[in-house]
């Protein structure tokens, strides 16, 4: 779903098979998370990878869909109390 799809790609900062430093990764993560549960969806667009920021239509539509996504989910009666940050790995 559309939910789904803007969650990763808000969540993933980067592709999995890039070269990162995993504690770099971890951190970025972290504050993102932070980011999310405190509804500060305009730090959250500038925590994102820029190529995805961009694929989007820039930081205001990532803020307005990111805003939109989860009013929708509040709606449904679905809300982020919290989350885990699993140990960065790779795909390959």
């Amino acid at each position: 779903t559309l939910t789904f799809l803007l969650a990763l790609a808000l969540i993933a900062p980067v592709r999995a098979c890039d070269k990162v430093d995993p504690a770099k990764a971890v951190e970025q993560a972290e504050a993102i998370k932070k980011a999310v549960l405190d509804g500060d969806f305009a730090k959250v667009a500038d925590l994102t990878h820029p190529k995805v920021v961009e694929a989007m239509g820039g930081k205001d539509k990532v803020v307005e869909m990111t805003r939109a996504v989860m009013q929708q989910m509040k709606a449904q009666g679905i809300e982020i109390k919290s989350y885990t940050i699993g140990k960065p790995g790779c795909c390959r």
